[in-house]
């Protein structure tokens, strides 16, 4: 599993900062900055897939008490490695480990496939990017945007 700095030249981060600078929007502007000063991260598809593991895996326990203690330790745990991140990911290999290992459980990433309408056959959105941006005073709070691209 590892982390790359490009692909194909331009990450999604690139695209995302491109299309904002053609809007208008004062928001615009200031996301566009923001990416632009993020650490940026892109996995690679082995790593893509176990964020599967890392999001759903503590969903799998038949006790909902400690399904909750869980997800709130999780929480407590939770630190971003830098002020603003980026985080880009190959969404098919995502999608593929959360269906094959978890949807046993009846846990999966329906939710995230919902939002982004995901549909395996038509192959969109093959990536998705997080901007995450630590709160100020809160250390493990945090805002975060979502963009998808169907770029290969």
């Amino acid at each position: 599993m590892t982390l790359t700095a490009a692909r194909n030249g331009l990450i999604l981060a690139d695209k995302v900062c491109r299309w904002l600078s053609h809007q208008r929007r004062i928001p615009g502007n200031a996301l566009r900055d923001s990416i632009l000063s993020a650490k940026r991260f892109v996995l690679d598809d082995a790593m893509s897939a176990y964020t599967a593991d890392l999001g759903l895996a503590p969903l799998c326990s038949r006790n909902p008490q400690r399904r909750c203690e869980i997800l709130d330790e999780m929480r407590k745990l939770a630190q971003l490695p830098f002020k603003t991140t980026w985080i880009e990911m190959n969404f098919h290999s995502y999608m593929r480990r959360s269906t094959e290992e978890y949807g046993k459980y009846g846990v999966h990433a329906g939710v995230l496939a919902d939002m982004v309408a995901y549909q395996p056959e038509t192959r969109e959105p093959n990536y998705l990017g997080w901007l995450i941006q630590r709160h100020p005073q809160i250390e493990t709070s945090f805002r975060a945007f979502w963009f998808a691209s169907s770029y290969n």
